[in-house]
């Protein structure tokens, strides 16, 4: 994925420069997709993104109606996992 997007922005930039900023949406999700893998694999970023809450479910910060009914430690409200 990082090889098509860095090589159509390449492309880009030979054959189109001013196409760049259209093609960014596009290519730049590409040519990033390694280094945001490696970035958010470190447990330290994934910790912050969990405390920040990015990524969350909507499950995890509010259970269903039907699941809270359970009363399972899994399901527990999200302040009471937290703390």
């Amino acid at each position: 994925h990082t090889a098509v997007g860095v090589g159509a922005l390449a492309l880009l930039a030979v054959a189109h420069p001013a196409a760049i900023p259209y093609g960014l949406p596009l290519a730049a999700g590409l040519a990033l997709s390694i280094p945001l893998a490696v970035l958010t694999a470190w447990p330290a970023v994934g910790a912050a993104c969990l405390r920040a809450g990015i990524g969350r479910l909507p499950e995890e910060t509010a259970a269903p109606v039907g699941l809270q009914a359970l009363a399972l430690p899994a399901v527990a409200p999200a302040s009471s996992v937290a703390a």
